[in-house]
């Protein structure tokens, strides 16, 4: 049977949550609407669900992490051992971040497999979908 692994508080999968998609490779301009649209989320304080993995993901995490809402991280690695930054404790703390996953602490290293399976989670617990770009 899978075990979810978490850090922070399970309420926030209880939200409406907005899931991000954007592949490793992207054009100029799909960085333009990613941000746009974070900035967008982040001003409505809409709670985001995503692996924040790619380099657009990424900024995008620091945009959101800029407003009030709340955000839920799914990496493709097991979460037993990691390091939470201070600034990720204090949204911890306040309720506005939840870490989780499905994989093992033995599993330290991101495949397209493991990905998939994320992704395949992450789109089951979301209730809106954005493709940033595939």
């Amino acid at each position: 049977m899978p075990v979810l692994y978490t850090i922070g508080s399970l309420d926030l999968l209880r939200l409406p949550l907005i899931t991000l998609f954007c592949s490793l490779k992207y054009p100029g301009d799909a960085i333009l609407k990613a941000y746009d649209l974070a900035r967008e989320l982040r001003d409505k304080n809409n709670p985001v669900i995503c692996g924040f993995q790619t380099p657009v993901e990424k900024d995008m995490l620091d945009i959101l992490h800029k407003g009030d809402g709340s955000v839920v991280i799914y990496p493709t690695r097991g979460i037993q051992e990691m390091r939470i930054s201070p600034k990720y404790r204090n949204y911890i703390k306040n309720d506005q971040l939840l870490v989780l996953s499905l994989f093992g602490d033995k599993q330290n290293r991101q495949t397209s497999q493991l990905a998939q399976n994320r992704n395949r989670l992450v789109a089951a617990l979301a209730d809106v979908i954005k493709v940033i770009h595939c």
